[in-house]
């Protein structure tokens, strides 16, 4: 019928584009009484309701295309079409010009589909239920992904996916207050999957079994995964700020869910570290029993130092093949700095050191620093591990080498020697030399004066207890902090909404190619 009308209106009056805005004010119209009969608006049918809107936004569409971008584009400060379907008059003494009739048509974009903005609570409801229940399901049949950089559970990898998909789903749709709510049931769904994931970590660990290279693997599993989630919920963040309505952006933030990711990665390093700790510690009990006055001769290591040895041998380098390098140096940092100050407390709880005991001692001590210098290789990322280690160690040899001083030394030669030895030692450190040594307290006092008169002083602060029994919960030891991890892992992608599709399509290819080859 447009043709048959063409010769009658000039073409300067787009008689045909008023005609399509008149269409849409009245389609709006109804379709507003229509979805009114719906209340609350949660309660209508989603599948309509998409349906509607889908046909809604194409028909919009095409009615930009014919009347907007075919004539170049709508000007608001140019339009002489009003809203209302009126033809505005032309100012006076100026004429209506063919070139400026490409300007005649009102903007058709949302000219009809915001009506439908209200009622996509009951869309945002859906898409959130369909994430949940994808979600539960993959956690049901938990699988490892393992041909990405590192190992990781595969429901990280699909809590991402799902999530990516959604914006793409919603953002077709509306990217307003529908997009808003949406991104809010998202942030919900990555907090329980958190708390998933700590939840694993606490059944992993309690189980009856005991804490064996399986629970280790299981940890590094986990914590994998939260360091993948932790960098990426930073790309999500920055994808929604990109396609989410300038009104919103300002609310988008993500730093609470991207700091509980960081919590399990701590509590997975714990528990990790605890673990190994909980095979080492009844070693030291052992050797705090142990009576070192009694010893004969030397021989080789001690039983300790073997489990030591087996532990770490079998620990350590499973660890090394799941982790990143960042959290592999993390975890032997923590587990040095968490074992190491204990093996030397264990020293000074025993009873009385004789000649032989300090000799095998020292052995002990040269063999564990041996052990532990051997965990980096040749990494020179692990020089402040390197360091820790050698000065722990060197701590225990002046101890055990003033201790084993023949037993006739002068008090004043012991001193000179606990002078030159231990240049920082304090009071409280000579003591314990002479403990260990048998001195009585009572026949103490004198030493202790002369060494206060020469310089050597009190401890300030009372140094904390140090328990060598079998760590349950959380190690004091072991705090790491947000900006720890921050400070240990460093660098994303400068494009971080590109940066999030691309890592989600990434790891979700590698996880499909292991579903087929399994």
């Amino acid at each position: 019928n447009e043709e048959r009308f063409l010769p009658i209106f000039p073409n300067s009056w787009q008689i045909f584009g008023h005609f399509a805005v008149l269409f849409c004010e009245y389609t709006r119209k109804h379709l507003k009484a229509e979805l009114g009969k719906f209340d609350p608006p949660e309660s209508v049918p989603v599948g309509e309701l998409v349906r509607a809107l889908r046909c809604t936004l194409d028909f919009e569409e095409a009615m930009t295309l014919r009347y907007e971008e075919a004539q170049g584009g709508t000007k608001p400060e140019e339009q002489n079409l009003r809203s209302t379907g009126e033809l505005s008059q032309p100012s006076p003494g100026t004429e209506a010009k063919e070139s400026e009739s490409k300007y005649l048509v009102a903007p058709f974009s949302r000219s009809i589909s915001f009506v439908f903005e209200p009622y996509l609570v009951a869309y945002v409801k859906r898409e959130s239920e369909s994430i949940r229940d994808q979600l539960q399901k993959v956690l049901r049949e938990e699988e490892v992904d393992k041909n990405g950089p590192m190992p990781l559970l595969s429901s990280a990898v699909n809590l991402f996916l799902y999530i990516k998909n959604s914006i793409s789903r919603c953002t077709k749709f509306t990217t307003g207050q529908a997009f808003y709510d949406l991104y809010k049931e998202h942030k919900a769904c990555l907090v329980q999957y958190s708390n998933d994931l700590n939840a694993k970590v606490n059944s992993t660990v309690s189980s009856k079994k005991g804490f064996d290279v399986e629970t280790a693997t299981t940890l590094c599993f986990v914590l994998n995964s939260a360091e993948y989630c932790a960098d990426t919920v930073s790309q999500l963040e920055d994808m929604v700020k990109s396609k989410i309505d300038t009104a919103f952006v300002d609310a988008v933030d993500m730093e609470k869910e991207q700091d509980l990711f960081y919590g399990n990665i701590t509590n997975s390093l714990t528990s990790l570290v605890n673990g190994v700790e909980s095979i080492l510690l009844p070693g030291l009990q052992d050797m705090t029993k142990r009576n070192w006055s009694a010893l004969e001769h030397v021989g080789d290591q001690s039983r300790h130092i073997n489990v030591i040895s087996s532990t770490i041998s079998e620990f350590v380098p499973s660890t090394k093949g799941l982790l990143s390098e960042v959290y592999f140096k993390t975890f032997c940092d923590k587990l040095a700095f968490a074992f190491l100050p204990k093996y030397f407390h264990s020293i000074t709880q025993c009873k009385l050191i004789g000649d032989y005991g300090s000799q095998q001692l020292l052995l002990d001590t040269h063999a564990l620093k041996t052990i532990f210098l051997q965990i980096p290789s040749d990494d020179s990322t692990m020089e402040t591990f390197s360091k820790f280690v050698t000065s722990e160690m060197e701590k225990c040899e002046v101890l055990l080498k003033l201790v084993g001083m023949p037993i006739g030394t002068a008090d004043h030669l012991l001193l000179e020697n606990f002078t030159l030895l231990w240049p920082h030692g304090a009071i409280q450190d000579f003591q314990t030399v002479l403990d260990l040594r048998g001195r009585p307290r009572n026949k103490q006092v004198k030493i202790l004066k002369e060494a206060a008169a020469n310089g050597i002083a009190e401890r300030e602060a009372k140094p904390e207890r140090i328990s060598i029994a079998s760590p349950e919960g959380t190690s004091p030891a072991i705090n790491m902090s947000k900006f720890d991890i921050l400070n240990a892992v460093k660098g994303f992608s400068a494009d971080m909404s590109s940066a999030f599709e691309s890592n989600v399509n990434n790891l979700q290819s590698s996880y499909k190619r292991a579903v087929n080859k399994n």
